[in-house]
């Protein structure tokens, strides 16, 4: 989503779906086997990327999450 497409007000109050939402005809998704790079609160003067993984309970598939954290973020 867009920022502008996003309520950052209700994102920071963690809102709801509903709430949060200005547009849903600008939601974008990503297909399965791409890349997504997703920046997060901590990124400096930016809203953090909403974003809603799919349920995989049950199914047998496995989700791969790599963090990368930079000494510039994390204070050291």
């Amino acid at each position: 989503m867009p920022d502008e497409a996003i309520d950052q007000e209700a994102s920071r109050a963690r809102g709801s779906r509903s709430e949060l939402l200005i547009d849903e005809q600008q939601i974008q998704q990503a297909t399965a086997g791409d890349v997504v790079i997703l920046k997060g609160a901590l990124y400096p003067d930016a809203n953090p990327i909403l974003h809603q993984s799919p349920a995989i309970e049950g199914t047998g598939e496995n989700r791969l999450l790599l963090r990368i954290d930079t000494d510039e973020f994390l204070n050291f």
